[in-house]
């Protein structure tokens, strides 16, 4: 595990739980949509960004829900960091600084790797689609081989949880 990012795949599962909506971030948005479960995840989890995302993200944001937010200055990412605590919104992200700044808060934090297990704890997909998506975004994603591991012991957990039940 990366100490600075990773949560035990228990604390990642529980915030699965309660997790309705979130902000996403611009790269995220893109890796979700490149790796083919963009839609899935926008038909079981609220999503919402920033006019500022949705102008980066272009047409694949257009489905998103747009949330006003107070902060004017800083980066987008930046912005969307102040928006998620204004909000008190979870946030899913790809940006290492704004991930590491969200560890300081109470607030749940996520990549889209976490967002694919999530679409498999709800049970949105099957293992078959797990398998192809996540083909898809390892060919795209630009995470590191810890991120990966940490990933695929998040989704052994949940598959345990699964079992147990």
């Amino acid at each position: 595990m990366n100490p600075k990012f990773d949560k035990p795949p228990r604390e990642v599962i529980a915030q699965f739980k309660h997790l309705t909506k979130a902000l996403i971030d611009t790269s995220s948005i893109i890796y979700a949509h490149k790796a083919g479960f963009l839609n899935v995840l926008q038909a079981n989890l609220g999503l919402f960004t920033t006019a500022d995302v949705i102008a980066e993200a272009g047409t694949e944001a257009q489905n998103i829900e747009l949330i006003h937010c107070d902060s004017e200055s800083g980066s987008v990412d930046e912005r969307l960091f102040y928006c998620a605590l204004q909000n008190n919104l979870p946030l899913i992200s790809e940006d290492k600084k704004i991930l590491a700044k969200l560890k300081q808060t109470n607030l749940p934090y996520f990549n889209v790797l976490m967002m694919l297990n999530f679409l498999v704890y709800i049970e949105a997909i099957d293992q078959d689609q797990y398998s192809r998506y996540y083909a898809l975004l390892k060919k795209i994603a630009w995470y590191s081989p810890k991120i990966w591991a940490h990933g695929k012991s998040v989704h052994r957990a949940i598959e345990e949880s699964m079992e147990a039940t």
